[in-house]
This record gives structure tokens, sequence and C-alpha cells, in this order.
């Protein structure tokens, strides 16, 4: 989990290639899909502060799957949806 904390440190210095290459490392390197599930939740947040929305809900809905229990994943996935759904209502004006 070496990688995923070092990650999540350079997610909150806004350092996203540093912070993605470590969090793809974590994803291939956990030992279950509990961590693995975290790992894909920090990625999304990566992707989402890069304009990569639809990649980061496709991370967001394997973080689920791998682990129903992730509430960040859920919460992460409701908070870009709702910012699509603005995004999309903002060009109809």
């Amino acid at each position: 989990m070496a990688y995923n904390d070092r990650g999540l440190n350079y997610i909150h210095k806004c350092k996203y290639e540093e912070a993605m290459r470590d969090i793809e490392r974590a994803i291939t390197m956990a030992p279950d899909n509990q961590y693995r599930s975290s790992a894909m939740n920090n990625r999304a947040v990566i992707l989402f502060k890069l304009g990569r929305y639809k990649d980061a809900i496709k991370d967001l809905d394997i973080a689920i799957k791998l682990n129903g229990d992730n509430y960040l994943a859920y919460g992460n996935r409701s908070l870009i949806n709702k910012n699509l759904v603005t995004f999309k209502s903002w060009g109809k004006g």
C-alpha cells in the first residue's frame, strides 16, 4: 500500500503524473480486491482532475465491483455524474 499512500500525497500536491505512476503500481501490486478497489478509486480522482470524466467513472465502476463497501467510490462517482449533468446543462443555454 506504500505506492497508494505516496500516490495520494502526490494528488494532494497536484503532481498528477507522479501520482498516476504510483497508483498504477498500487493497482498491479494490490494483494486483494479491497486494496485494488481503493487504488482504482484514487486513480479515478486523478482522471477526474485531468478532465477525463468517462475514464474516471469506468475506474469507479470497477472499484465498486471489486469492493461493494467502498463508499468513497460511490461518493466520487456521484460527484462526477453530477458535474457531467451540470456541464451538459450549461451547453443548452
